[in-house]
């Protein structure tokens, strides 16, 4: 066997266990899945039953240091910011989100393309939704526009946005959260709306 032989024998070989490794990273992100919605569950149970508030970790995420609204002169420098905290939620809290891609729209700073990928029951569901930053922000909470289950949601003409309920609490009025952080908070509204009967 020559080299080229042994270069064919080794491509074989990776093209044969891709389908493996594929479907292995698919049962381990299903298996992340089902114990965060557990976890979380767990969690209204327990705050439901003790009568305490109920406590959300997306304070994992740094706090912004530029603090700007989309009519600032700092909003530039905001952006870069959000994209880099965007880029440490992608890294650091991938268990923890459901959002397979977010990405700014080309002809509005103020809207965010998104894609929520996660397991229910026996299939996986993919929702395409926008995130609407209002004009106070990052004041006040980002907006998920077309998303939303079951009865946790409330009108926005023609389609949805997730109603968060209490969840919507924990975004800090000082402007030192971004869309990350809403990522995460969006990610147990998610688990929570599947999951449990109430959010309040």
């Amino acid at each position: 066997m020559n080299i080229a032989d042994g270069g064919l024998t080794d491509q074989k070989f990776r093209s044969a266990i891709q389908p493996m490794i594929s479907q292995w990273e698919q049962f381990k992100t299903a298996i992340f899945a089902e114990l965060r919605m557990i976890r979380h569950e767990f969690q209204v149970k327990i705050a439901m039953k003790s009568g305490k508030q109920l406590i959300l970790k997306e304070t994992e995420i740094p706090p912004f240091k530029t603090i700007a609204s989309p009519t600032s002169k700092d909003w530039i420098a905001r952006l870069k910011e959000e994209k880099e905290k965007l880029e440490y939620l992608r890294f650091n809290c991938h268990e923890q989100i459901i959002f397979k891609e977010v990405q700014p729209d080309l002809k509005n700073s103020r809207i965010y393309n998104c894609k929520s990928e996660f397991l229910l029951g026996n299939e996986t569901k993919r929702v395409f939704f926008q995130i609407r930053l209002p004009l106070r922000y990052p004041y006040e909470c980002p907006i998920a526009d077309n998303y939303g289950f079951r009865h946790f949601i409330q009108p926005a003409g023609d389609h949805q946005n997730a109603c968060l309920g209490k969840i919507k609490e924990r975004w800090a009025k000082d402007g030192s959260m971004g869309i990350a952080h809403f990522l995460l908070m969006l990610s147990y509204y998610t688990a929570l709306a599947l999951f449990t009967k109430n959010l309040y």
